[in-house]
């Protein structure tokens, strides 16, 4: 690689980190229920080596009963280490297996062309527009800024598949080891992966069955030690508790596939109508899951820019001589929903975030395929959506960083941020403190922000006891719709464009 080269790469790169980290720790706004409940057991496990119910270095999370993979929360643990209990450290292994993901798309796509006469050409280029198409990507980017396990796990897992294509090229085990690690990582990071990680060891040992016996026996002794090192994860998957996860979310009306040929081919039908969901074009291009903590709203998870490359990425698929990358790009696009399809609501952002991956490399070849033609009218059309592109990721900046966390406040917490700052400015003043159970901040947000100042709860009838008439108190509850009802110490207000009212200190 050439020094002009890898200064692009690096930029490149760069570029994918500073969208990922720029003002983390407050766009979006505030933690969101589940990254409280990480940076918990985080911390508790940093501290004690104990999770938030007393299980001293846990292989799976109880948490709000959903019972977490590892992976994310000791990584958060160490994070903590360096940024202390802050919303930082806990967003932090996101953001770093996000930018080192464009970095992984880069050398997954590379490694997928430059072994192919017809491709190799054309391998460096290729990659580096891929990574470049990653590193802006609307959808990787609003999970990567987040607290999401699903980016590590995508990480790892693309990491897997690049080792995977090195092992193939390079016929060495060590390759094959890091493939190993890397889907078991995968699996013991997020939920979703316990079904497709396996899945994919399984099918590719079984495509190495027909094409190299030699190749095949290398990869059943991996798989062996997959199986090994899977098993705790395996065992837990049969226990009331490890089947809590998909009994709670399941599409099936029987938490799994019925009994009976009427009752299967329901549950077979409602699986494709899932699955199939995630290639919509509204889904991808236009409304998403309609969740707000998991898009900006009026933003496609992709941008419009990138559809006619998507057209222009399957044509060249289909005259490509390059069997690999042929395979290796339907194989990833076919495997991204299968376990997403299993569960409600579908079509969801979050849980088929491995899209982004096949979806980059076909805009990648697209881009390739239309540039390299010779007539004026491709090289206008490209000329005009680089431009249309140009403007696109200029305008979802604007959006994302300006108007976005004053729009999803509530869906990110950071009323109940808000109200924790509050309460820990005014908690010297009063001799009790009095949350209103009605308010919608779970304790756990008072357990992260301000561990120490202690709290009582009290339902909305709740009145001062006699006991405490000499004692100052702050009575913390919701906004009823009275701007200044008696006793009022004030209001608190989102930061939000409206100013809206969100909940009321009264000094009793």
């Amino acid at each position: 690689m050439k020094l002009p080269f890898f200064i692009l790469l690096s930029a490149v790169i760069l570029l994918g980190g500073i969208l990922r980290f720029y003002n983390v720790s407050n766009n979006p706004p505030g933690l969101y229920l589940d990254e409280v409940s990480i940076g918990l057991n985080a911390y508790d496990i940093l501290k004690t080596g104990k999770d938030q119910y007393g299980f001293s270095y846990p292989l799976t999370f109880k948490s709000f009963g959903d019972y977490k993979m590892p992976v994310y929360i000791y990584l958060v643990s160490l994070s903590m280490i360096f940024f202390g209990k802050t919303d930082l450290a806990v967003r932090f292994p996101s953001a770093l297996a996000g930018t080192l993901t464009v970095l992984v798309v880069f050398l997954l796509i590379r490694e997928l062309l430059k072994n192919d006469k017809q491709t190799k050409s054309l391998a460096n280029v290729v990659a580096l527009v891929g990574s470049l198409v990653f590193a802006i990507l609307p959808w990787h980017l609003q999970f990567s800024r987040g607290g999401f396990e699903v980016c590590v796990a995508v990480f790892f897992y693309g990491l897997g598949l690049f080792l995977g294509l090195r092992f193939w090229n390079t016929k060495k085990w060590l390759y094959l080891l890091g493939v190993v690690l890397c889907l078991c990582i995968s699996e013991y990071t997020y939920q979703a992966y316990r079904v497709i990680s396996p899945l994919t060891f399984l099918l590719i040992t079984m495509v190495l069955f027909f094409k190299d016996k030699k190749l095949f026996k290398n990869f059943l002794t991996a798989f062996f030690i997959f199986i090994v090192i899977s098993f705790p994860l395996i065992a837990f998957s049969f226990t009331p508790q490890g089947q809590e996860r998909l009994l709670g979310t399941s599409a099936f009306s029987r938490g799994i596939f019925s009994a009976g040929i009427i009752g299967f081919t329901k549950d077979i039908i409602i699986f494709l109508n899932n699955y199939l969901s995630y290639f919509s074009l509204t889904f991808l291009f236009h409304l998403g899951d309609q969740i707000n903590r998991h898009q900006v709203q009026d933003f496609g998870l992709l941008y419009f820019w990138q559809l006619p490359f998507l057209v222009a990425g399957f044509y060249f698929l289909t005259k490509t001589k390059n069997t690999l990358l042929r395979f290796m790009t339907i194989f990833l696009l076919l495997i991204y929903p299968v376990a997403p399809a299993i569960a409600l609501p579908s079509p969801q952002t979050l849980r088929s975030l491995l899209a982004t991956i096949p979806l980059t490399i076909l805009t990648a070849l697209g881009i390739y395929q239309i540039y390299i033609q010779r007539n004026k009218l491709t090289k206008l059309l490209f000329v005009i959506t680089t431009i249309f592109a140009l403007v696109s990721f200029v305008y979802f900046l604007d959006y994302y960083f300006i108007q976005y966390p004053k729009e999803s406040l509530i869906d990110w917490g950071a009323e109940c941020k808000l109200i924790t700052s509050q309460i820990k400015q005014e908690s010297n003043k009063y001799s009790h403190i009095v949350i209103d159970k009605n308010l919608g901040c779970i304790p756990e947000y008072f357990s992260f922000y301000i561990p120490s100042i202690p709290l009582e709860y009290a339902n909305p009838s709740w009145e001062k006891p006699a006991a405490w008439n000499n004692q100052k108190v702050l009575y913390v509850r919701p906004f009823y719709g009275k701007a200044k009802p008696d006793k009022l110490e004030e209001n608190i207000y989102l930061t939000n464009i409206n100013h809206d009212i969100f909940a009321q200190f009264y000094n009793l």
